[in-house]
Parts: structure tokens; sequence; C-alpha cells
């Protein structure tokens, strides 16, 4: 992990392997500062093998040494070569020849079998550490690679991350209420978390949750724009065109037709309670769709069944 303390959990592995081949990555973002996957044999200095699996993460040199917990995927394959649902692959420990960048300007390079008729993709993990440094003048003792003739194969795919129906509910918030609040979805986190200047609200953005302001890093925040109310309006119109006729639509549409139509139609309902009861689904359940809509436009997440229903229902 850092200088002199390089350690790492020991894994089983699934398959029996001659010479395995290791490569990961580090998946989460639960801390902004960076690491890097790492994989060992019996030792430090050896590389995994068939009897010895040890996986981490390590920092290098930085000399910033705190780290949240991370989760670390990793992919296990036999050296040699062989096609994958029809892609060719070449996967192979490399000899112990890398070294840190202040000992060559140059990168370093290894020498495929031959086999392959092009390369379009490469994957290389670190296995096994001479130095105890991390950074430079560290040899690596094995760098794995495997190599595929089609970028079309992917090494780990993440699945989706699944909305939860807290995450949903906070959203549907968020696009039901009005333009003076402002609302961001933080893509690290996956949440819903409100905006409010200082003079407002009395907590600065780091209390609020923000990592600066939300706008001017737009690709981990994503601004949630309350519906405009000439759509909630319409929705209204669409609850009321469904009504049976009688007292309680009638009334509905002078709310609608009057001053103040949205705080018109709110009292109109308190008249007629299962109405009122009916008006609350129907709203939320256009609401969701909406909030949906959003998640799957910025491709947020997976939507199933229990995303919608609220836990033990």
């Amino acid at each position: 992990m850092v200088k002199d303390n390089w350690v790492a959990d020991a894994r089983t592995y699934q398959n029996s392997y001659t010479n395995p081949v290791v490569v990961g990555q580090v998946m989460s973002v639960n801390d902004a500062d960076w690491s890097a996957f790492w994989s060992m044999g019996s030792s430090r200095t050896n590389p995994a093998d068939a009897s010895n699996l040890n996986l981490g993460k390590h920092i290098g040199e930085d000399t910033n040494t705190t780290r949240a917990d991370e989760s670390i995927g990793y992919i296990v394959i036999e050296s040699g070569s062989g096609t994958i649902n029809g892609v060719a692959y070449e996967a192979a420990p490399g000899g112990d020849t890398v070294r840190g960048f202040d000992d060559s300007s140059s990168p370093y390079s290894y020498t495929l079998s031959g086999g392959l008729a092009s390369v379009s993709a490469a994957a290389t993990s670190i296995s096994g550490m001479d130095g105890n440094n991390g950074g430079k003048d560290v040899g690596v003792r094995r760098l794995f690679w495997p190599i595929f003739i089609h970028s079309s194969l992917k090494l780990h795919t993440l699945p989706p991350m699944k909305i939860s129906y807290q995450q949903l509910s906070a959203l549907v918030e968020a696009l039901d209420t009005g333009a003076e609040i402002r609302w961001y979805w933080d893509k690290k986190i996956d949440a819903v978390l409100l905006y409010a200047d200082y003079d407002i609200c009395g907590f600065s953005l780091e209390e609020q949750g923000f990592d600066g302001e939300p706008d001017e890093n737009p690709d981990r925040y994503i601004y949630i724009e309350p519906l405009e109310s000439h759509r909630g309006f319409r929705n209204m119109e669409r609850y009321v065109e469904g009504l049976p006729d009688g007292e309680c639509q009638r009334s509905l549409i002078r709310a609608l037709r009057g001053r103040r139509p949205f705080a018109t139609f709110k009292d109109v309902l308190h008249d007629f309670p299962d109405n009122r009861e009916a008006w609350f689904s129907f709203h939320n359940d256009w609401l969701t769709q909406k909030a949906i809509d959003f998640i799957q436009y910025n491709n947020l997440g997976e939507i199933d069944e229990s995303t919608t229903k609220p836990p033990n229902s």
C-alpha cells in the first residue's frame, strides 16, 4: 500500500491454474484521491502463482497515505492464447523489466508471440514489487497482460447500479419543488443534494455535501430541473378529465378556470376526501415516471419493481 507496508488480502482461486495471469482495477470511487490495483504471490516480491493469490490497492509514493476502503475487481486467466466468444486473445506474465518513470523516459515494451493478426486493446496490472517504494526506482516483478484482437470484448463491466426506492423518492421531491430551490444528482455518491446559498441555509457547500460549485463540475453533478408549472397544470387537467361527471369534477373544472388554480384545486379536494387521495396517487405516479425518465436519460442506474415500492410493502 505505502512504502515499507505492501500488504494484500489472500484470495482462493475458483479454478485451477498452472501459470495464472491476474488483471484488475479499483472499481469504486469512495475516495477522491487515487489508488491502483496490484497483486502478489507468497510475498511482495513474487507475482501471483498457481498456489498463491493476494490482492490489494496501492498508492505508490503519495505522501497522503490516508484512503477510504474501495472495491476491487479482478480477472484470472490461464497464460496462453485462445478465443472468448469469437475474440482472439493472448495473455502472459511479463518479464521482470519494467521500472519506475525516473529510470527511463521511454515506455517499456514486451514482445508478443505473433499469434494475433492485429491488436486493438490491452490491459495490464502489476503483480509483485521488487522495491518497497511503489514509485521511482522500483522494478515491477511481473506485468500481466491479456491482449485482445477486438476492443468489443470488455474485461469487466460493472453492473448498473439499482436505483433504490429512497433515491427515487428524493428525485420525485426535487422535481416537484419550485424553481426557487435547486437540486442536483451527485453521480459520485448517487444521491440527490439540495443546494442553497449560505445566507439562506447557514451551511457551507461542503456541509451540504458538495465538493465545490456544482455547476463548475457537470461531469459529477447533474442539475435537476423542476417540472414547469404548465406541465403540472396539464396533469391536473388530465386527472379531472378522467373523473365521472359530478359535483367534484365540476368544482375542479371551475378551480382550474379561475384565479390561483393550483391553490384552489387543492382547496376543492379537501371537500372530497376519496378524490383527494386518488389525486395524490395519480400525481405521484406521474412524478415517478418523470423521475424514471430522468434516471434513464442520464444513465444513472437500473429500475426494477422494487424501486417504485416502499420497503416491506
